[in-house]
């Protein structure tokens, strides 16, 4: 009997995730008019723009998990747990002063208190209805669920402005630098600020 996948060739196709433009984000932070519950969820996307925090983690952030160092940073510490191969890993956030004032702002929020965690939270699919009415408040034309948040994060709050993907790919919880590269698509405004920046030292040089 023929094999008949003798002559199969597979195509892998790479596509390139998507996330919010920094000018996009701005807009999100900006909304009006929305309702307690939309805020609450505007909150919570913004503050995993900032940190690269899955929902899954989100939901799960608690107090225990907010270590302040000796310089007297405050850093989100958490294993990260994956379902798929039930591996664990331990990542690090260093959370920055935008995310640190949402903390502030539900510090005495009662559901979250109730729940001991940091966050009110709602279901996943509850959070992505009221993503698409704040996408469309904000004029986004994209997909917007709150694994975009991620992504935003990734690549442009952080490999955008220089991080390095080691630093990237551990505070996303990444076991391997591999899976951190899918993020790295490179944009062409990117690619215009490191040739004029590599122009202007050139130019010193001389």
């Amino acid at each position: 009997m023929n094999d008949p996948f003798l002559h199969f060739e597979r195509k892998i196709i790479n596509k390139d995730r998507d996330c919010l433009e920094m000018e996009e984000l701005n807009r999100i932070r900006a909304i009006d008019g929305l309702t307690n519950s939309q805020l609450i969820v505007r909150d919570l996307f913004v503050f995993c723009c900032l940190t690269g925090l899955a929902y899954c983690d989100l939901v799960s952030l608690a107090k225990e998990h907010l270590v302040k160092d000796s310089a007297g940073e405050y850093w989100i510490e958490m294993i990260r747990q994956k379902n798929r191969n039930f591996t664990q890993r331990k990542f690090h956030v260093l959370l920055l002063p935008e995310a640190l004032e949402i903390i502030k702002r539900y510090k005495n929020d009662q559901f979250a208190k109730e729940e001991g965690t940091i966050f009110p939270t709602f279901s996943n699919q509850i959070v992505n209805r009221y993503l698409k009415i704040i996408a469309y408040v904000a004029d986004i034309n994209k997909t917007v669920t709150f694994h975009l948040a991620r992504h935003t994060f990734a690549t442009t709050v952080t490999l955008e402005n220089g991080v390095p993907m080691e630093s990237v790919s551990h505070m996303l919880g990444h076991a391997s630098i591999r899976t951190t590269q899918i993020y790295s698509k490179v944009k062409r405004k990117k690619v215009l600020n490191d040739m004029v920046s590599l122009r202007q030292k050139m130019t010193f040089g001389k």
